[in-house]
C-alpha cells in the first residue's frame, strides 16, 4: 500500500483539495489518480514520459526519472521554472498532461509545501506525536488490552497474549521513546521544552511551518519531498536540519535556495534546464553529482552544446552559400539539389541555440572579469528633511501575548547607519523591529520617540504570503508604491524593478496565485523597493530569493544612502553590507554597539548536534566565552562519563529483565501486573534517556577532531 503523508497542520478529519488529512491519508493510503502504485523495478518512485503544464503553458517536458532508495536529489532551476509543480505532480496534487508517475507499493511519501501552515488546536507535543508511524494505533491497542485485563479480573491465556502483543507493537512503534524523539526534533528546530505544551495555533506562521517540518521528519517517510524547508529557520535550525537530512536513510528530493543545505543534504542534482527551443524545460539529471560537481558537469555539457550548435550553424551557412551561388546554374543543378536536401535535413533536426544563462556561465568561467549586463535595482533616495537621530527607544520594555520579551532597551538610530540585528532564535529580534517600525502596542514601558517626518519601509518574511492572489505582480507593485505615498509610480517603473529582480515578461502579468513562492517574494521585494523612505527595515530578505534576486538587492542596498536595519542569518549577505553598528538581542536585553562585525557575533550559528561542513566555515573562530569553555570541559570528561553511564545502563537492563520475569510470574494477579507494568514503563523511560545521553557523549568524543583541538590551543 502506498501512503502519502502531508505535513499540513490541518483539522484531522478535513479534506483539502481532494486529499485526505495527514492521519486519514496515512491510514487509507490514498493517492490522487495521477499517481499510481505498481512495479517500479526496485525504484521508490518512477516518472515515465511526464509533461507538466501551467494553464496553456508547457512547464516541463519529457521527464524520465527513477528515484531509487537512499538517493538524495536537489532540484535546481530559476524561480517559476516548475520546481514546486514537479513536487506537486509527484504527490498527485497536480495532474501531468501526459505520462505516468508510479510509486513502489508500501512506500510512504512525505511532502512539505512552502505554505504548509494552518492552525491546529493540539499542543506541539500532541501534534508531533500524532504523526509518528503506528504510534497512535499501537497506543490505543495497548490501552484497550490493559483495560480489558483490569475489568475482567481473571486473565485468560488469550488476553495475556493480546496484552503481550500490544506491548510488543507499542515498543516497535517507539512508544516509550516517542516523547523524547519529538522533543529532540522540536529542539533542533528551535522549540523550547515550554513550547511543547503550547497550542500550535498560538504560534506565528513561520513557527507553524517549523511544526509542519518537525511533523514530517517524525513521520519517517520512505521518500521525503521538501520545498524550501529552511525558509523561516534561523542558522542553528538550518544547520541542525542539514545534519538531520544528511543522516536520513530514505530517498530525498529537495528544493532550496540555501546552497549550503543542498551541499550537505544532497549527492545528486536534477536541473530544470531551458532547452533553448520551443516548449518547456527539460529535467537534466546529474546522478551522483553534488552541487559543486553539477556546476562542473553543467559547464562541460554547455561547452559541448555550444560547440555542436556552432558546428551545425557553420555547416548550414556553407550549404546556403553554395545553393545561392550555384542553384541557378544547370551544370551544378544536381549538386545544388543535393545541398538543399542536406540543408533541409539539418534544419529539420536543428540543434537549438544554448540559452543565455548557460552562455553566461561559460563566459563567466572562461573570463571571470567579463561583466554580464544585468538590469539594476535602484532604491529611491531618502528624503533629505530628517535629523541626525530620527528614532530613539528609551528604557523600553516589549511584550508579546502577555509575556515580556525585552526589558530596558535604550538605543539611538542615527541617520545613515547600517545596523544588523543578531541573536539566538526566539530572543525577540522580530518583535523589536516591529516596535521600531511603529507598532507601539508591543510597548509596555518606556518610550519610542520618532521624528514626525521619519518615513519607514518594512520588508518581512511573511509579506509574500499576504499578497492578493487575484492581482498580477505588476498591479500589486504599483498598488503598494501608491499606497506608500508615491501616487505617480508608473507601470514602466514597476516593470523595471520587477525585471531587476528576475520577474519579467508575462510572469509580471500573471495573477500571484499562479506564481511560485520565490516569485511572490520578488513581488514583495519590488513593492518594498519602490517605497521612498529614510529607514529601511528588512527581516530575512534573502529567504525565498534566488541568486540573481539576492545580487540585485545587495547592490541596491550597498548604494542606498539612507538608514538600514536588517535581521538576517545569511552571513555573506550581511558582511557584504559592511554594517556600521551591531545590535545584539539576547537574554531579554538589546545592546547597540558602533563597531564592525566579528566572529563572536555569529556564535549562534554554530552547529550543536550534527557535524557538517558548516563547522569548517567557523573553524578559525577562537572564542574564549563561557559556553565554549563548558563544552571543552564536557568533552574532556566525556570518556569517564561514558564508562560510568555504560555501567548504569547494564544495571538498568538487569532491572528491566527482572520486571519482565516478575510480570510473567504474576500470572492472573491483575493489580500486581498493572503495578509492575507501570514500574517497567518508568524503568524503560530512564533507560531511553541514558541511551540518548550515551549518543550525545559519543558524538562529543567523535567531534574532538584536529579542528577542535587547534581551537583549544
Amino acid at each position: 500500500m502506498v501512503c502519502v503523508l502531508f505535513a499540513l497542520l490541518i483539522t484531522q478529519t478535513k479534506e483539502v483539495d481532494g486529499f485526505l488529512s495527514y492521519n486519514k491519508a496515512a491510514q487509507s493510503g490514498l493517492l490522487r489518480a495521477a499517481v499510481t502504485y505498481g512495479d517500479t523495478a526496485g525504484a521508490s518512485m518512477v516518472f515515465e514520459d511526464v509533461a507538466i503544464t501551467r494553464g496553456a503553458q508547457e512547464l516541463i517536458k519529457d521527464i524520465n526519472w527513477r528515484v531509487n532508495p537512499g538517493e538524495r536529489w536537489s532540484i535546481i532551476g530559476p524561480n517559476g521554472a516548475g520546481k514546486t509543480s514537479l513536487l506537486k505532480a509527484a504527490t498527485g496534487e497536480l495532474d501531468p498532461v501526459v505520462g505516468k508517475i508510479i510509486v513502489k507499493p508500501g512506500v510512504r511519501v512525505g511532502y512539505l509545501q512552502q505554505t504548509a501552515v494552518s492552525g491546529s488546536t493540539l499542543t506541539v507535543r500532541e501534534e508531533l506525536e500524532s504523526c509518528m508511524p503506528g504510534l497512535i494505533e499501537a497506543q490505543k491497542k495497548k490501552e484497550q488490552a490493559e483495560n480489558a485485563v483490569a475489568l475482567l479480573g481473571d486473565i485468560s491465556e488469550e488476553q495475556l497474549t493480546a496484552l503481550a502483543d500490544a506491548e510488543i507493537a507499542f515498543q516497535a512503534a517507539n512508544g516509550y521513546s516517542s516523547s523524547a524523539q519529538a522533543s529532540n526534533v522540536a529542539r533542533g528546530l528551535g522549540f523550547t521544552e515550554n513550547d511543547m505544551s503550547r497550542k500550535c495555533s498560538e504560534f506565528s506562521g513561520g513557527w507553524q511551518m517549523r511544526i509542519a517540518l518537525a511533523r514530517l521528519l517524525l513521520s519517517e517517510p520512505h521518500v521525503m519531498l521538501l520545498d524550501e524547508p529552511s525558509n523561516h529557520l534561523d542558522t542553528n535550525a538550518r544547520q541542525w536540519l542539514a545534519g538531520y537530512l544528511q543522516q536520513f536513510q530514505g530517498s530525498l528530493i529537495l528544493i532550496s535556495h540555501d546552497e549550503q543545505l543542498l551541499s550537505v543534504a544532497c549527492d545528486s542534482t536534477a536541473e530544470l534546464m531551458n532547452t533553448g527551443g520551443v516548449g518547456g524545460r527539460r529535467l537534466e539529471l546529474y546522478k551522483s553529482k553534488n552541487l559543486l560537481e553539477w556546476r562542473r558537469a553543467r559547464l562541460d555539457r554547455a561547452r559541448q552544446w555550444r560547440t555542436e550548435y556552432e558546428r551545425q550553424q557553420t555547416e548550414m551557412n556553407e550549404l546556403k552559400k553554395f545553393i545561392q551561388r550555384f542553384g541557378a546554374k544547370a551544370s551544378k543543378a544536381a549538386q545544388a539539389q543535393d545541398r538543399k536536401n542536406k540543408l533541409h535535413k539539418l534544419q529539420t533536426n536543428a540543434i537549438p541555440p544554448p540559452p543565455p544563462d548557460l552562455l553566461h556561465a561559460i563566459d563567466a568561467e572562461t573570463s571571470p572579469s567579463t561583466t554580464i549586463q544585468r538590469a539594476s535595482l535602484i532604491l529611491p533616495a531618502p528624503p533629505s528633511n530628517i535629523g541626525d537621530v530620527p528614532l530613539k527607544l528609551i528604557e523600553a520594555s516589549l511584550s508579546y501575548s502577555n509575556e515580556t520579551i525585552l526589558k530596558d532597551v535604550t538605543l539611538e538610530i542615527e541617520s545613515g547607519s547600517r545596523i544588523v540585528i543578531l541573536g539566538p532564535n526566539g530572543a525577540g529580534k522580530s518583535t523589536l523591529i516591529k516596535l521600531i517600525a511603529g507598532d507601539e502596542r508591543l510597548l509596555t514601558d518606556g518610550q519610542r520617540l520618532a521624528d514626525p517626518r521619519l518615513r519607514i519601509a518594512v520588508f518581512s518574511q511573511d509579506l509574500s504570503q499576504e499578497l492578493d492572489p487575484e492581482l498580477t505582480g505588476l498591479e500589486l507593485v504599483v498598488q503598494a508604491a501608491r499606497r506608500g505615498g508615491d501616487a505617480e509610480t508608473s507601470e514602466a517603473q514597476a516593470r523595471k524593478v520587477l525585471g531587476a529582480l528576475g520577474l519579467s515578461g508575462d510572469k509580471a502579468l500573471r495573477a500571484s496565485r499562479h506564481l511560485s513562492g520565490g516569485e511572490k517574494a520578488k513581488i514583495a521585494l519590488a513593492s518594498f523597493a519602490l517605497t521612498e523612505a529614510h529607514l529601511l527595515i528588512l527581516d530575512e530578505p534573502s529567504n525565498h530569493a534566488d541568486v540573481q534576486c539576492i545580487a540585485a538587492l545587495l547592490r541596491a542596498l550597498q548604494n542606498f544612502e539612507g538608514t538600514l536595519l536588517i535581521v538576517s542569518h545569511d552571513r555573506p549577505f550581511v558582511e557584504a553590507l559592511a554594517p556600521s553598528h551591531v545590535l545584539i538581542v539576547d537574554k531579554g536585553r538589546a545592546k547597540l554597539e558602533a563597531r564592525d562585525l566579528c566572529d563572536n557575533d555569529w556564535i549562534w550559528t554554530k552547529a550543536t548536534r550534527h557535524s557538517t561542513h558548516y563547522d569548517e566555515i567557523n573553524k578559525d573562530t577562537n572564542t574564549e566565552n563561557k559556553e565554549e569553555e563548558q563544552l571543552r570541559r564536557r568533552r574532556y570528561n566525556a570518556p569517564k562519563l561514558l564508562a560510568k553511564l555504560e555501567s548504569q545502563m547494564q544495571e538498568q537492563e538487569l532491572k528491566l529483565a527482572k520486571h519482565d520475569k516478575d510480570l510473567v510470574d504474576a500470572g492472573s494477579d491483575v493489580a500486581k501486573c498493572l503495578q509492575l507494568a507501570k514500574e517497567r514503563d518508568a524503568l524503560q523511560a530512564d533507560l531511553d534517556a541514558m541511551y540518548a545521553e550515551y549518543e550525545e557523549l559519543e558524538e562529543l568524543i567523535n567531534s574532538a577532531t584536529p579542528t577542535s583541538t587547534s581551537m583549544s590551543r
